[in-house]
C-alpha cells in the first residue's frame, strides 16, 4: 500500500512520512520490537522459574529468586519506559503533521476566492480548520503510532509464542485475525455514525457562530427565545448523533476487548491440553500467558486505532471536499511583479457567472471614477475583481497595460489600497491595523496618513492612543471612526490605485469632510462605489451599471443632463427618500 498523501493549496502533496517523520516511524517500529523483546525475555524468565520449581521439584534460593525478580522488574520498567517514549513520539509525529497540514490549509484559504467564502458559513470553515485537523492529529498521534507499535509487538510476540509452542501460537493467531476481520467489517457502521455527527457539528457550529456574531440583531428584534429553541433542537440532534457515534465506537472497541479475552482463554485451554499431552510444561503455559498479557492491551490499542482511523477518514473527506469546491485565485510561482505606473485601469470583456456580463471600460491615470447603479448590478464585484479577491470567468483586467492574471498578487496589493465593508478592522491595537498593508511603514508615513484622515483626532480621545486595542471588526469604535482608520490603512504607502466601496455611506459630517479632503489631495486613480449624489458629482467620470454590465459612461454633467438611466436612478432614489 502506497504512503497516504494530501494535496492542499499546492501541487506538492503532504506525505505522512516526510519532514523527519519517517525517522519517528523507524523509532516506533524499533520501540514495538523492543517491547516485544522485553516481554519475551520476561516470559522466558517465568518459564525457567516455574519449571525449576514445579517440574524439577526444586526450591529457589534467595539469590536465584532475586535474580529472577530483578530480571522481571527490569523488563517491566523497560516496557513502561518504552510505552512513555511511544506516546511522546506519536504525539510529536501527529503534531508535526497537523502543523504542516494547518499551514498548508491556511495557504489554500489565503488564495481562495472571496466568492467561495461567501457561499460558506464561518462555523463550517472553522470546523474544517480546527475540528477536522484535531481529528487527523489524533489519528496520527494515538492511532497510527499505536497501530505501528502494536503490529510490530504482536508479530514478535506471536513469533516468540510459536517458539515456545506452535499450537498455542496458532490458537492466538486465529483469534486475533478473526477479531481484526470482524472489526474491519463492523467499521462501516462507525463510519456512517461519524459522518452524521460531523454533519450535525457543522450545522450547529455555523448557527452558533452566526448568532454570536449577530447577537445585537437577535436582541434588537426580541428573538432570543426563538433562537434558544433552535439551538436546543440542533443541540438535541447533535447529542443523539454523538451518542450514536459513541455506541458504534464502543461496539468496535468491545470487539477488541472480546478478542483479547478470547485469545487469553483459548491459549490457556490449548496450553492445558498441551501440558496434558506432554508437549508443554506448566512453565510454558505461564510464559505463554505472560506474552498474551502483552498482546491483550495491544489488541485494545488496535480497536482504538480503527475508531480513530474512521474518524480521520471522515474529517479528511470533509477537508478535501472544502478544498475541491473552493475556487482558487491562480498565481504562477514565477509570475513577475507589476512594473510601476500611473494607475491606468482597463477592463476587457469581463464575465463572472451571472453577475458580470461582458464589462469593458477604461480609467485614465489620476481620474476619479464613480461606479453607480442599483443593488446587485455588480459594482462591488467589479472592485473585488480589480483587487483580485476573485478572478473573472472570462476577460482580462489590466493595470498600466499589464494583465493582472499574469503578475504576482503581492505586487498588485502593493499598488492598490481598498476600503470596503468586506474588509473590516482586525482585533488588536489600532497601530497594527494602520500598518497592516505595510508593516514596515516609517513613522513619517504613518503620521502623514494619521493627519490626512483625521485619525490623530480619534487617538487624542483614547487613553492608550495608537496602541488602543479594538475588538473584532472595530465594534468598539463608531462607524465614522472605523471608516477613517480603514481609509488611513488603505492610503499607507501612497498606492497608485484606490478602491472605495461605499466608503461614504452613513458618515457623520466630520468623517465625510475627511473623505472629501483625502479625495482632493489624492493624485492616483480612484474607483468608488457610491449612492451619494453629492459624492458622485465630484467624480471625473461615471460608470452606470445595470444587469451586470456598464450601460452608460460620461462626466457627471453630461450623464445627469442626458436624462439617461443614471439620471433616472438618482431621481428615483430622491423620490424614495422624500416619500
Amino acid at each position: 500500500m502506497s504512503e497516504p498523501e494530501y494535496t492542499l493549496g499546492s501541487s506538492k502533496p503532504i506525505r505522512i512520512l516526510e519532514n523527519g517523520r519517517s525517522w519517528i516511524l523507524v523509532r516506533l517500529i524499533v520501540n514495538g520490537m523492543i517491547q516485544a523483546g522485553a516481554a519475551i525475555f520476561a516470559s522466558r524468565m517465568m518459564h525457567l522459574a516455574f519449571d525449576r520449581v514445579i517440574h524439577k521439584n526444586s526450591v529457589l534460593d534467595w539469590g536465584v529468586f532475586a535474580q529472577f525478580g530483578l530480571g522481571l522488574t527490569l523488563a517491566a520498567l523497560s516496557v513502561a519506559w518504552l510505552r512513555m517514549v511511544e506516546r511522546i513520539d506519536g504525539e510529536r509525529m501527529g503534531q508535526d503533521f497537523a502543523n504542516q497540514l494547518r499551514i498548508r490549509l491556511f495557504d489554500h484559504i489565503s488564495i481562495t476566492s472571496v466568492r467561495s467564502f461567501q457561499r460558506r458559513s464561518k462555523g463550517s470553515v472553522l470546523l474544517r480548520f480546527i475540528g477536522d485537523l484535531k481529528v487527523l492529529r489524533q489519528w496520527i498521534s494515538m492511532g497510527l503510532a499505536r497501530l505501528i507499535v502494536a503490529t510490530a509487538s504482536t508479530t514478535m510476540a506471536i513469533g516468540g509464542l510459536a517458539f515456545m509452542n506452535v499450537a498455542m501460537a496458532i490458537s492466538a493467531s486465529v483469534v486475533i485475525v478473526m477479531g481484526c476481520l470482524l472489526g474491519f467489517g463492523w467499521g462501516k457502521h462507525l463510519h456512517g455514525a461519524i459522518k452524521e455527527s460531523r454533519r450535525r457539528q457543522s450545522i450547529f457550529a455555523a448557527n452558533v457562530n452566526e448568532k454570536i456574531s449577530s447577537i445585537a440583531v437577535v436582541q434588537a428584534f426580541g428573538q432570543s427565545g426563538r433562537e434558544r429553541e433552535r439551538i436546543a433542537r440542533q443541540g438535541e440532534k447533535l447529542k443523539d448523533a454523538m451518542v450514536m457515534q459513541a455506541r458504534a465506537s464502543a461496539q468496535l472497541r468491545s470487539i477488541g476487548d472480546a478478542t483479547a479475552s478470547l485469545a487469553t482463554a483459548l491459549v490457556l485451554l490449548v496450553g492445558a491440553r498441551e501440558v496434558q499431552a506432554g508437549r508443554a510444561t506448566a512453565g510454558t503455559v505461564v510464559a505463554a500467558m505472560s506474552l498474551v498479557g502483552l498482546v491483550t492491551p495491544l489488541l485494545r490499542d488496535l480497536s482504538s486505532a480503527f475508531v480513530l482511523w474512521h474518524g480521520a477518514s471522515v474529517s479528511l473527506g470533509k477537508i478535501m471536499e472544502f478544498i475541491n469546491t473552493s475556487r482558487k485565485i491562480v498565481e504562477s510561482p514565477s509570475a513577475p511583479d507589476l512594473s510601476p505606473g500611473s494607475g491606468e485601469v482597463e477592463f476587457r470583456s469581463i464575465v463572472l457567472g451571472e453577475i458580470l456580463r461582458g464589462v469593458s471600460a477604461f480609467a485614465h491615470p489620476g481620474t476619479r471614477i464613480a461606479v453607480i447603479g442599483p443593488n446587485g448590478s455588480g459594482k462591488s464585484t467589479l472592485l473585488s475583481l480589480t483587487a483580485r479577491l476573485c478572478d473573472p470567468d472570462q476577460g482580462e483586467i489590466l493595470l498600466d497595460g499589464q494583465k493582472l492574471s499574469e503578475h504576482s498578487l503581492a505586487s498588485l496589493r502593493h499598488r492598490l489600497g481598498m476600503v470596503s465593508p468586506d474588509l473590516p478592522l482586525l482585533r488588536g491595537p489600532i497601530e497594527k491595523n494602520l500598518r497592516y498593508r505595510w508593516p514596515e511603514a516609517p513613522e513619517e508615513e504613518l503620521e502623514r496618513v494619521l493627519k490626512l484622515c483625521g485619525v490623530d483626532e480619534i487617538l487624542k480621545g483614547l487613553s492608550e492612543g495608537i496602541r488602543t486595542k479594538i475588538t473584532e471588526g472595530g465594534a468598539s469604535l463608531s462607524l465614522g471612526q472605523r471608516q477613517r482608520i480603514s481609509l488611513a490603512r488603505a492610503l499607507v504607502g501612497s498606492p497608485s490605485l484606490l478602491l472605495l466601496d461605499e466608503a461614504d455611506a452613513n458618515l457623520d459630517p466630520r468623517s465625510a469632510a475627511v473623505l472629501e479632503k483625502v479625495m482632493a489631495s489624492y493624485s492616483g486613480t480612484v474607483l468608488m462605489v457610491s449612492h451619494n449624489f453629492d459624492f458622485v458629482s465630484t467624480a471625473d467620470t461615471i460608470w452606470y451599471m445595470e444587469g451586470g454590465t456598464i450601460v452608460e459612461i460620461g462626466t457627471p454633467q453630461i450623464v445627469f443632463a442626458a436624462n439617461g438611466p443614471a439620471a433616472r436612478f438618482f431621481r428615483m432614489r430622491e423620490a424614495s427618500s422624500a416619500g
